[in-house]
């Protein structure tokens, strides 16, 4: 028999409902607080902090979808250390980020998790925000939530509109920057700046090849272009800066 019946004590079970969704709740925002705090973490290059996020175990998964790309890794230590150095060594990005639409499937131990996600540079106008639609595999350890399964879904890619365009531009630029072919990728930004005069972001990428390049004039231009249009561009300013010094 239970002990509180044996004593004559009655729990309504309301009273118990009460408290299972209240503990129900707690542990919501708990997780949703873990998977915030991750990309949190990531955006301002704090390796550290987004390191604490994740479990550290071989069936750890990272995957990455959308138009122009798709990847996967699996095993903490074949992606997260390069990771953590690549933080290490990135400019923090500042973004305004919204999560909503949760769908939460939870057990004491373990936890599915979907929700959009929306960023966007400090300022910048609503309309032009990044969505995504977030997927993670958390799992209860020493009373914190792990990341065990991150998967990133970029819907808004798929589709034909000017923004993608731009970001697929955007994109192409900084792969032949990868490839060491900067004056292309110079060639390709100034295309994405005449379709999308009124971006600083575009401004902020060909600053930035032409930096690379070493034509520090139109670097500077550019640069300043970027701020004019979005002045809480924090990484512009920066550049901005280092260029005025040298």
């Amino acid at each position: 028999m239970n002990p509180l019946l044996r004593i004559g004590v009655i729990v309504p079970f309301s009273a118990l409902a009460v408290l299972a969704t209240s503990a129900q709740t707690v542990n919501e925002e708990a997780i949703k607080k873990a998977v915030r705090a991750e990309t949190e973490a990531f955006y301002k290059g704090d390796a550290e902090g987004w390191e604490a996020t994740w479990l550290h175990e071989d069936n750890c998964t990272r995957t990455i979808v959308s138009n122009n790309s798709y990847g996967t890794i699996t095993g903490w230590n074949n992606f997260g250390p390069e990771m953590v150095k690549f933080l290490k060594q990135r400019k923090p990005m500042p973004i305004e980020l919204k999560l909503e639409n949760y769908i939460i499937r939870t057990d004491a131990h373990l936890a599915w998790v979907e929700y959009d996600q929306y960023m966007n540079p400090p300022g910048a106008d609503p309309k032009t925000r990044r969505f995504s639609r977030e997927y993670r595999v958390l799992c209860k350890r020493d009373g914190d939530w792990k990341i065990s399964t991150q998967i990133t879904h970029d819907p808004e890619t798929f589709s034909a509109n000017a923004q993608n365009v731009e970001a697929n531009l955007n994109t192409s630029g900084y792969d032949l920057i990868a490839a060491k072919k900067v004056k292309d990728a110079i060639e390709v930004f100034k295309l994405n700046v005449k379709l999308n005069p009124n971006s600083s972001n575009v401004y902020d990428s060909l600053g930035e090849a032409y930096m690379l390049d070493g034509d520090k004039g139109e670097a500077i231009k550019n640069y300043e272009k970027s701020i004019s249009l979005n002045p809480q561009n924090e990484n512009a300013k920066t550049a901005l800066a280092k260029l005025k010094n040298k």
